[in-house]
């Protein structure tokens, strides 16, 4: 049998589970839905452009132009004072504006309108996650980590910011952190099907094929159809000699992949030695 787990490809977690993007579009405001108790409207990118003039229109009216830069440790506003005295709902404008203007591709706009509103809106999780979100895409490794650990301070049950944050670490090749953040998910109860599955890789290639084993299984609870957690828990349950299960997961991995073709081959195998 081939002897190399097959890694997960990194797949950026994000909460709509049908779109791994930084933007909720269409999906709703989440589980962070409040700005001074009114609840957030959907904004829509058909109109983007109109709305974002409006909004932009709006907020330039009442919100300083410069106002106080966030922190190197948490992500979160130094000074808030900029905002003190301001009705909350401009977190609301400024964090709508920003929702159209990274809807519309203007990054460096939207993570400005991201910042301001934290300034305003300092207790608003989502916030900072989508703040977070875009400083990943610009190759902030740091700066967004900063985000999703002040997100994960607002909303300590915010599965997609753990992930993100050991997603990130396990790319630069800290796999201590990834491993220990992704375990800060399981110990909060919000691992996704990707943190386990990533903890059982990163188990299988410390040698611990025993906790790989229980995350793996546990990523299939969650992901039925996840056909690396499948394949990897079919090759160490062949090494353990429990063939007729790692036969089994074979054939699950590829009814979920049909081109994973190293399950192919190991059941090819595992089959003529029956």
């Amino acid at each position: 049998m081939k002897g190399r787990p097959v890694d997960e490809r990194m797949i950026v977690h994000h909460d709509d589970q049908d779109d791994h993007r930084g933007s909720r579009r269409g999906s709703g405001y989440g589980r962070s839905t409040r700005f001074g108790g009114a609840r957030r409207p959907h904004v829509r990118s058909c109109s983007g452009l109109l709305v974002a003039g409006t909004l932009a229109g709006v907020v330039a009216l009442v919100v300083p132009a410069h106002a106080a830069e966030p922190t190197a440790a948490d992500g979160r506003p130094a000074v808030a004072t900029a905002g003190d005295d301001l009705d909350p709902r401009l977190g609301r404008a400024l964090y709508e504006l920003g929702q159209v203007q990274q809807a519309e591709g203007n990054l460096e706009a939207a993570i400005e309108s991201y910042r301001r509103s934290a300034i305003f809106a300092p207790d608003h999780a989502q916030t900072f996650y989508d703040w977070g979100w875009l400083l990943q895409q610009k190759g902030d490794v740091a700066g967004a980590i900063d985000r999703y650990r002040a997100t994960i301070g607002l909303e300590p049950d915010h599965r997609f910011a753990y992930y993100n944050i050991g997603h990130l670490m396990q790319s630069a090749g800290d796999l201590e952190g990834a491993r220990a953040a992704y375990e800060a998910a399981v110990a909060a109860g919000v691992a996704t099907a990707l943190t386990r599955y990533n903890l059982g890789y990163l188990s299988q290639k410390a040698a611990d094929e025993r906790a790989a084993i229980e995350h793996y299984r546990a990523a299939l609870e969650d992901d039925p159809e996840h056909a690396y957690a499948h394949y990897n828990l079919g090759y160490l349950l062949e090494k353990q000699g429990e063939r007729d299960a790692a036969l089994r997961h074979y054939h699950r991995a590829l009814g979920a992949d049909p081109d994973l073709e190293i399950a192919r081959e190991n059941l090819r195998a595992l089959e003529a030695r029956r």
